[in-house]
């Protein structure tokens, strides 16, 4: 991702970035680290962070609903039974 931001000679201290769009880790275990790099604006690399960045999330997914349905309702009778769970976001596959 490239993200466009300041003009020549500016001495911000600390950057913030807020960048939209970003899917969140499936779970509240820490991703992996990944790489930032900062570039000039002909594309020549100034600096690079690429390790201890990570991500992890501190609230797992809301369940929304829960049902479970047999597929026959006679009593002593092996069936099938179908479990469903709708949560408040997609989980990917």
């Amino acid at each position: 991702m490239k993200v466009n931001g300041f003009p020549s000679g500016f001495d911000p201290g600390q950057i913030i970035l807020d960048i939209g769009s970003i899917k969140n880790p499936p779970t509240t275990e820490q991703s992996a680290s990944f790489t930032i790099t900062t570039y000039t604006v002909d594309g020549t690399p100034i600096e690079t962070a690429n390790s201890g960045i990570t991500i992890q999330p501190t609230q797992a997914n809301i369940l929304r609903s829960a049902s479970v349905s047999p597929a026959e309702i006679i009593n002593g009778k092996v069936v099938t039974y179908t479990i469903t769970l709708v949560s408040e976001n997609v989980v990917p596959d």
